[in-house]
């Protein structure tokens, strides 16, 4: 029906023909560290063997980067359910649920270094709730977008090459500009400090910013250096379209 690839959520449709009974919801706002949760899911694709695991909620709310590409860079933040019930590869989309069979949770991942168990994170539901009804209502996310392939300006390894004055160390360098940006005359290698009067350091601020606080059509104002010239443009938002 619709997907959104921030919040890492999907809707599916089914033939309901033969369900009698469906799952209900519970708070995620509720839960409490301590508390026993368990984990439904279909590692390894079993088909008609999911497993289900026991654990305790580890801490109801932790905000958790999360890269979208292969870059390593942090494109976004979660905000997860911590437990310990076992969370393997297949398990992302089951449900992590209480005591009372309510779902309160969605697995999404788990860490997985050597000599690590018990880190597993569950997307809270009232969290996915309104992200699912949308997805219902209109099949995607509408979300804002500037126009930018972007890189932190403090992972960038050639910095000398940009002129920037001394003091600029973090931003947001353009590594190319498309769509709204491009029109408003941002470049290759511009390096973006401010939006709307307020400092980004890097990627995930500014994209936190423009998710968070922009809508679709409204103006943004972009600080950024072209070498050692700062200036300073207003942006259109577009709507960002799902790769």
């Amino acid at each position: 029906v619709g997907r959104d690839q921030i919040t890492d959520l999907a809707v599916l449709e089914i033939d309901g023909s033969g369900i009698k009974q469906i799952a209900e919801f519970g708070d995620s706002d509720a839960l409490k560290p301590g508390e026993t949760a368990l984990a439904v899911g279909n590692p390894l694709g079993l088909g008609y063997a999911p497993t289900v695991t026991r654990g305790i909620i580890s801490w109801p709310k932790r905000t958790i980067p999360v890269s979208l590409g292969k870059d390593g860079e942090f494109d976004w933040e979660m905000e997860v359910i911590q437990t310990d019930a076992a969370i393997n590869q297949g398990n992302s989309g089951g449900a992590l649920v209480n005591l009372d069979g309510k779902v309160v949770g969605i697995n999404t991942l788990k860490v997985a270094d050597m000599g690590v168990e018990g880190l597993g994170f569950a997307i809270p539901i009232n969290q996915a709730k309104s992200i699912i009804e949308t997805l219902i209502k209109d099949h995607k996310i509408k979300r804002p977008y500037i126009g930018v392939v972007t890189q932190d300006l403090q992972s960038y390894a050639g910095i000398e090459s940009l002129k920037l004055p001394s003091d600029v160390k973090k931003g947001v360098l353009v590594i190319e500009a498309v769509g709204p940006g491009k029109d408003a005359g941002l470049k290759t290698s511009d390096v973006i400090v401010e939006l709307d009067g307020k400092p980004v350091d890097g990627t995930l601020a500014l994209r936190k910013y423009i998710y968070g606080h922009k809508k679709i059509g409204e103006k943004l104002a972009v600080t950024y250096y072209r070498g050692a010239k700062k200036n300073t443009v207003q942006v259109t938002l577009a709507e960002l379209k799902d790769r």
